[in-house]
């Protein structure tokens, strides 16, 4: 079943803005610290005699000022529809009420509705939500609200929250006003039945709110004196009551027209406030008025003043020197000591006729030489006027030798031979020299560095002469040195590049003194030196180098690696030279065949030649063959029967390093032979005469006659 909620418009019912008679102050304030703000009834509200439901506000009556100006409090709407008839079945099945309140004493800033959604399981709905203007003065305050359950569910029937109200305290009256109040009114709408139709007018039993008013505070400013000159101070004093009872703890501003300064307020505690005002620099008489603004919570605000007529100040002020006197006085520095009639916003002092130093008060004169001196101080008040001091004439003879305190070394170990001397002066000097391990002392200008430090133990005084010639000394420090830093070692050659050469200069600096130094040359063993050398015999080819040393700490350093190449500039090797045939048999219709080892350990052999003449003048070139290994060939061709033949063999490296055998002390050559020798040829031909004399012998015997 859907249930329709017709809303009527209807006039807002009246609020009630009402007073109250007013009670005494102590009375009120019983009530603002007695009365809880919200008070929530323990159980449900009955419902009266004659009413089938009651709508009523938890809690029934809230203090505004418990609350306080400009806080919030929540008002609960609650409705007990226990007795709700109509039907059947009974109960309620829709409801609509407005929530009213005096929009001048409070702001509503929220709300919450709470339908019975766990009775009208079945769904709602929402007929009216909204905020009215029903006094049409631009302010809501009126909530409309009607709601209903949108299919016969189980009727709603118990005591329940229908609604939340949050309110802003918008007013607080204070005295003479009275106490304010309005109600929290409800109005009925109408509750319906599962029928819709609207039951009785239920029990409304609206909620009140009301406010008291809060006492004011009064002020009475009083000025002593009344009267003062520009820069000049008058003690003001506050007078805080709230009728006729003084009251502490408050907050008191003061301002002044002109503005001007003041102390900080002090509370006497009992009901009085002091202050010191100070006037400000005026050129004409003026009126300054003075105005104190008293606050305390649970009082209204106070306000009073008082004037105070400022003159303009045409006195200068009045300085005594009390030191320095007219005496002698054995120190450089001399205590400048005076006393001012007044505040100023300048102070300074001439020494000896020189330009005005500015100071803030007393202070010292340092530094001053032998002999006579005198000194004013002038002051300006805080209207411009200087005043001057008498001039005190003083004298100066220095007697006390200066104070010196060293800063460093100090009583301890240090791991380096070099340490700082600091040390402090506590005047000029015209002299400074410092003593180590009781030497000689060494004249210096100022701090610094005792260099060369052995290892062991030493100690240093410094000394210093004023310009009165007073010598001071300062303590004696005693400090050890322990040097852990190994010496630093920089290699000047070789370098990063080529050489062409094999022998090269070692060439480095150490930076301090050592016991041992030594080099490593490509890896091997430590070499012991004395100092820059030069590495002899180096091999082609790339090398490196490091330097170590042992300081007299026996730290030990070592240089950087230093890489460097030596050039190949050894030529071949030639060996081994050979001919086929010999040189004592090569006949005209002989080719020589030349062989020769060559061998180059560093780059390698890069070509062989062969170098021939026959005596012509004639030189005949032929590249060898490298037949296999190091062996190389070549030939030289026949030549005629009585040719010398000379030849030379030139060899060259990879490196463009060349060497001959007649650079390496070798000669080669050969005559060419007959093709027969000159004893062969006789007796070949003894032979042949031999041959002949047998034949013609033959020839000559008579034949035997065949038989």
């Amino acid at each position: 079943m859907f249930v329709t909620i017709n809303v009527v418009k209807t006039l807002k019912g009246k609020v009630n803005l009402h007073t109250k008679k007013l009670l005494p102050n102590g009375i009120v304030a019983l009530l603002l610290l007695s009365m809880v703000m919200l008070t929530t009834p323990a159980s449900a509200k009955p419902i009266p005699p004659g009413f089938e439901y009651t709508v009523y506000t938890k809690p029934p009556t809230v203090n505004g000022s418990a609350v306080g100006l400009g806080n919030t409090f929540v008002v609960e709407l609650w409705a007990n529809t226990s007795l709700f008839g109509g039907g059947p079945p009974p109960g309620c099945y829709a409801y609509a009420y407005w929530f009213q309140w005096n929009d001048t004493l409070l702001n509503l800033t929220s709300w919450s509705v709470f339908p019975p959604v766990d009775k009208w399981t079945l769904g709602i709905f929402t007929g009216d939500d909204s905020l009215k203007d029903i006094d049409i003065n631009g302010k809501k305050d009126t909530h409309s609200y009607g709601v209903s359950a949108l299919q016969v569910p189980a009727a709603w029937m118990d005591n329940r929250k229908i609604a939340n109200y949050t309110f802003k305290v918008m007013y607080q009256p204070a005295y003479p006003e009275p106490t304010m109040s309005c109600n929290l009114h409800i109005v009925d709408k109408g509750f319906a039945d599962v029928n819709g139709a609207n039951r009785p007018p239920g029990d409304l039993e609206d909620g009140t709110y009301e406010i008291f008013p809060i006492p004011g505070l009064t002020v009475t400013v009083s000025a002593d004196p009344t009267t003062v000159y520009s820069g000049e101070t008058s003690a003001i004093t506050v007078s805080v009551t709230s009728e006729g009872t003084p009251v502490s703890g408050a907050t008191v501003t003061l301002s002044s027209d002109p503005p001007d300064g003041f102390s900080s307020v002090v509370d006497q505690g009992d009901g009085n406030y002091t202050s010191v005002f100070t006037a400000p620099i005026v050129s004409t008489p003026t009126v300054v008025n003075i105005t104190a603004e008293a606050s305390k919570a649970g009082y209204v605000t106070g306000e009073g003043s008082t004037n105070v007529t400022v003159n303009p100040d045409i006195t200068p002020p009045t300085i005594l020197i009390s030191s320095p006197q007219n005496t002698t006085y054995t120190v450089s520095s001399v205590s400048l000591t005076f006393t001012l009639s007044e505040s100023t916003s300048w102070i300074g002092y001439s020494l000896d006729d020189q330009a005005n130093v500015t100071i803030t008060g007393s202070t010292t004169l340092t530094g001053l030489l032998d002999g006579s001196h005198h000194v004013v101080v002038y002051a300006n008040d805080t209207s411009g006027n200087m005043g001057a001091s008498g001039t005190v004439y003083f004298t100066i003879i220095d007697v006390t030798p200066p104070t010196i305190s060293i800063l460093s070394p100090e009583n301890k170990t240090y791991a380096t031979s070099d340490v700082l001397l600091s040390f402090t002066v506590d005047e000029s000097t015209s002299w400074i020299g410092y003593s180590l391990d009781d030497q000689a002392n060494v004249t210096i200008t100022g701090s610094t560095t005792l260099t060369g430090l052995l290892d062991g133990s030493h100690h240093v005084v410094v000394y210093a002469n004023d310009t009165s010639g007073n010598m001071g000394a300062s303590g004696t420090v005693y400090f050890t040195i322990i040097d852990v830093t190994p010496p630093t070692i920089s290699i000047l050659s070789p370098e990063n590049k080529t050489y062409a050469t094999s022998d090269v200069l070692l060439s480095f600096t150490v930076d301090e003194s050592t016991s041992w130094i030594g080099y490593s040359l490509d890896d091997q063993a430590n070499v012991t030196i004395t100092g820059s050398t030069t590495l002899t015999g180096l091999l082609d080819g790339s090398h490196h180098v490091v330097v170590y040393a042992n300081d007299t700490s026996g730290n030990m350093g070592a240089s950087t690696t230093v890489y460097f190449t030596v050039a190949d500039t050894t030529p071949p090797n030639i060996t081994d030279v050979s001919q086929t045939p010999l040189a004592n048999n090569v006949q005209p219709v002989d080719v020589v065949e030349i062989q020769a080892t060559v061998t180059d350990d560093l780059s390698g052999v890069k070509k062989v030649t062969l170098n021939y003449t026959n005596g012509n003048g004639t030189w005949i070139i032929v590249a060898m063959t490298n037949i296999e290994g190091n062996i190389w060939n070549a030939t030289i061709p026949a030549f005629p029967y009585c040719t010398n033949v000379t030849y030379i063999i030139m060899a060259e490296d990879n490196a463009n390093n060349t060497i001959t055998t007649e650079e390496l002390g070798q000669s080669y050559e050969y005559h060419v032979i007959p093709e027969f020798p000159s004893a062969t040829i006789m007796t070949l031909l003894m032979t042949i005469a031999s041959m002949l004399a047998v034949v013609l012998a033959k020839k000559k015997l008579p034949r035997k006659t065949k038989t």
